[in-house]
């Protein structure tokens, strides 16, 4: 009996001290929708992309973390997709993964709205294959890099555990390295493998709609 007293307790002070624990941390989740807007380029860049004036780039999860007497708020975002298009003539995925840090304003701009700013870094990789390009041959293409960027959210509580956001992010550094494979038996098979490094500044511009809710 007294052995089951001294577990129940301890069980108490665990679930209190864990309760004492959330009530100081804001842990989020959110979902995001980015888009590509002005011709923007896109890192890593997909096989056959073409540039437009505006473009939805899917949706995405989030988590983020913050001390509730902190400003700065610590956010982790995983990307995957997988896709098959043209008659599955091109299968291709990509895998990401980026982590941002961001300071808020002290005071609200207006009661219920907030501003943060501050500094990110992804890591990529993608790869497709294309069954016959234009000129009728295989195609194997890979892309990895890693991108900083500077990004900007204004963000809108609309209820004590819902709050949406707007974000951009217009300066990134992206750095990556590219491989193809075109499969042409008139090239030697030295010919047929290029690859390569690539740097771009300014390049990608991502307007994003986040929705969160507070755990």
């Amino acid at each position: 009996m007294l052995l089951l007293l001294n577990l129940w307790l301890s069980v108490s002070l665990v679930a209190q001290q864990i309760e004492i624990e959330k009530a100081k941390k804001e842990i989020i989740l959110k979902a995001y929708a980015s888009f590509l807007y002005l011709n923007s380029d896109y890192n890593p860049r997909p096989y056959d992309f073409s540039e437009e004036p505006f473009r939805f780039w899917g949706i995405t999860p989030a988590i983020s973390f913050r001390d509730k007497e902190s400003l700065i708020i610590h956010e982790f975002e995983p990307k995957f997709w997988y896709s098959t298009r043209d008659n599955d003539n091109i299968k291709e995925y990509e895998i990401g993964f980026r982590y941002e840090m961001c300071w808020y304003l002290k005071n609200e701009i207006f009661p219920g709205m907030r501003f943060r700013w501050g500094p990110s870094a992804r890591i990529y990789y993608y790869d497709a294959d294309v069954k016959a390009n234009p000129m009728g041959f295989m195609v194997h293409q890979q892309t990895g890099g890693l991108e900083f960027s500077l990004a900007a959210h204004l963000e809108y509580q609309l209820s004590e555990k819902l709050k949406i956001e707007l974000t951009t992010s217009n300066f990134n550094l992206n750095f990556s390295v590219d491989y193809q494979y075109l499969n042409n038996p008139a090239l030697t098979e030295r010919q047929k493998q290029q690859g390569g490094f690539d740097f771009d500044l300014f390049g990608q511009r991502i307007l994003r709609l986040g929705l969160g809710y507070e755990l």
